[in-house]
């Protein structure tokens, strides 16, 4: 299941057509969760791809990105520390181009999916 931006697009739905456990009669779901410094939102563009926006506080803030092990939950890799200003959650997308959009404070960035600028 895809899901690319907040609410799962600008719709603001909050569900994806394409979701589906396929879970069947006699199987069960495991779930795996971690603490993360102020989690602000999680895009999973594909089943291998989770990347996770976090920040910091306050009014000189900054921002980064995390790409999750889509199992594990631990750090794969992270961006550099994004300009924020005034703390402000904003968001991250994914754009049809495959790029990162990420909106915190007063900034906007765009990332690769390798998490450069």
């Amino acid at each position: 299941m895809a899901w690319l931006a907040e609410d799962a697009g600008p719709r603001r739905q909050q569900w994806s057509a394409s979701a589906q456990l396929g879970v069947g009669t006699g199987e069960s779901m495991q779930a795996t969760h971690r603490s993360m410094m102020v989690l602000t939102m999680v895009v999973s563009p594909s089943p291998d791809e989770v990347f996770a926006l976090c920040h910091t506080g306050g009014d000189d803030a900054e921002s980064w990105v995390e790409r999750l092990h889509p199992t594990t939950l631990e750090t794969i890799a992270a961006s550099e520390r994004l300009r924020g200003g005034p703390a402000w959650p904003g968001g991250i997308a994914v754009h049809d181009s495959g790029d990162l959009h990420v909106v915190f404070g007063n900034h906007a960035h765009r990332l690769t999916r390798d998490l450069q600028r």
